[in-house]
């Protein structure tokens, strides 16, 4: 139910992820937990921001409207006022070797751009791009991000100096193109914690833009792109801001020990995922089974058990919302817990349960530098020895890990 299509995602901000929200309350109470939100309830809810760039936003490339959102949009939340001609370049193997993953740190003093202070447009060529030199297919998600890495090498390699770059993106690139549009309506977002800080709002810079080919016009026979040498972009980016709910799901099972009961064993999740996004095998949306409806769903069945047969702590459980959105929800709790930081003697939090192999568990927090707490890294590893007994998984407390994990010291 959790995962189902009818959550759609629960995206963070969304009534998809209050749905997720209420659903996972009410199997809370049906197992026993007592509320421990706000004025009784289940629920803490907070103020998630929102920024994104308008769609109000005009923008003409060589005298051609094009509509924010539909043919053309940004590769990032900003702000920008740009007028100036365009230096139209044909991306080939003799242009650029290889716009590869990581291209190589500029040496010495870097020169000019011959096309500083123009608008450079490039046609997006599948061919170039860093899957297709590693054999990576070029449908579905292991080409996610292909198109956007080799527009932001582009820019890197021959973009310096210039006041815009625009990637023109080939109608038949439907699926890249539907990876680099599904941001346009989400932005990005922020917390103001405790109501005190400065309002957040994107700054001006560079901007980086996509644009369907179809929407410049019917393909010339005797040129690159349907455009004039003499071209120009004009365009003012702007944003819009807006402010949604999101909510932390908080439940609590009291100790049995009178010397003991203040003292709390937190267990931790996430109810949020990624909503509807771009298509993949022809579905839209991301129902996020493992992540993180596993380690949600595992909650409830701790809890259960203790609630039947409540430990010598208190247990406090807490589905964090807006994770996705860049850890909204354990954000927000730190700064308005509902007992004391320092009464939480412990923290088991999980994420992605079903992702291991079936033999081995991932353990984060049992190695240096990131093991900070020796006495619970022990007794996790002797009830693995005495339970499940998995093979343990601590490389991503690897610093070089490549999901580049850093957790606090």
């Amino acid at each position: 139910m959790l995962a189902g299509d009818d959550m759609r995602g629960r995206e963070g901000g969304t009534l998809d992820e209050m749905a997720a929200s209420v659903w996972l309350a009410e199997r809370a109470r049906e197992a026993g937990l007592q509320p421990a939100g706000d004025n009784g309830t289940y629920f803490q809810f907070f103020p998630l921001e929102r920024y994104r760039v308008s769609a109000s936003s005009p923008v003409t490339l060589g005298g051609k409207k094009l509509v924010m959102g539909k043919d053309v949009v940004p590769d990032a939340t900003l702000l920008a006022n740009v007028d100036a001609p365009v230096a139209i370049v044909v991306m080939t193997s003799e242009t650029i070797p290889m716009i590869s993953t990581n291209p190589p740190a500029a040496t010495g003093t870097p020169q000019t751009s011959p096309h500083a202070g123009k608008v450079l447009v490039v046609r997006y060529n599948a061919s170039l791009a860093p899957a297709a030199a590693a054999g990576v297919p070029q449908a579905g998600p292991g080409s996610q991000m292909v198109l956007r890495t080799w527009a932001r090498n582009v820019v890197q390699a021959i973009g310096r100096d210039t006041v815009a770059t625009v990637v023109v993106v080939p109608d038949n690139e439907q699926a890249q193109w539907e990876r680099v549009s599904a941001p346009f309506t989400r932005g990005t977002y922020a917390l103001d914690t405790d109501g005190t800080g400065q309002q957040r709002t994107p700054t001006p810079g560079v901007p980086l833009l996509y644009v369907r080919e179809s929407a410049l016009g019917p393909p010339s026979p005797n040129r690159h792109l349907p455009l004039a040498d003499d071209a120009r972009l004009t365009a003012s980016i702007f944003t819009d801001s807006f402010t949604y709910p999101s909510v932390n799901v908080i439940a609590k099972v009291p100790g049995r020990d009178p010397k003991l009961k203040d003292e709390y064993v937190l267990f931790s999740s996430h109810q949020d995922h990624d909503g509807e996004r771009y298509t993949v095998d022809g579905d839209n949306i991301w129902n996020g089974a493992d992540d993180n409806a596993t380690t949600s769903v595992a909650l409830l069945a701790i809890g259960r058990a203790m609630a039947s047969a409540p430990g010598r702590r208190s247990a406090l459980f807490i589905w964090h919302g807006s994770e996705e959105r860049g850890l909204m929800g354990s954000r927000w709790y730190v700064s308005h817990p509902i007992v004391p930081l320092k009464q939480i003697v412990a923290c088991l939090n999980g994420d992605m349960m079903g992702r291991n192999d079936p033999k081995t568990a991932a353990l984060l927090g049992a190695l240096a530098p990131h093991r900070n707490s020796p006495e619970l890294v022990d007794m996790a590893y002797a009830a693995n020895k005495a339970v499940s007994q998995f093979e343990i998984d601590s490389t991503w407390d690897d610093p070089a890990h490549r999901g580049r994990l850093v957790l606090p010291q």
